[in-house]
């Protein structure tokens, strides 16, 4: 039986620190370059446009697992006590029938936390994340 070309959600994981975050069931990114005009004195047009940043954005959303303490619980969040010491954390999202790398980024901060329930669902929570830079497999 031949292996589709095409990446499916369930054969992927998202890989938080090197370690298994299993209960995630959507992730998403986004990689910004944004590019200025350099513009000369009396001329309409630019003559040249001049890449500037790197902006990695991006969001994953998870179940919530009961006794796990939530993102905070599982290491992914600091403690409000130790936000001034956050440190940086590493994203991947493993393929897992080839083993390359669908998206990595090292130096990783949370932005926002996100949780909610509806009656007769499940609990479900949402975290946002800043990143300083992505590869993929392109780049191994």
């Amino acid at each position: 039986m031949s292996q589709s070309h095409i990446v499916c959600g369930a054969g992927v994981n998202l890989y938080i620190n090197g370690k298994l975050f299993a209960s995630v069931y959507e992730f998403s990114y986004d990689v910004q370059t944004p590019h200025a005009d350099i513009r000369g004195v009396d001329c309409l047009l630019p003559y040249e446009l001049a890449s500037t940043i790197v902006k990695v954005t991006g969001s994953f959303k998870v179940y919530r697992l009961r006794r796990t303490g939530g993102f905070e619980g599982q290491g992914v969040i600091p403690k409000y006590q130790n936000l001034p010491r956050e440190k940086y954390m590493t994203l991947m999202v493993l393929d897992q029938v080839t083993g390359a790398p669908l998206f990595r980024a090292d130096q990783c901060v949370t932005e926002h936390q996100n949780w909610g329930v509806v009656v007769k669902a499940f609990m479900t929570g949402s975290l946002s994340f800043t990143g300083m830079m992505a590869l993929n497999e392109a780049y191994q």
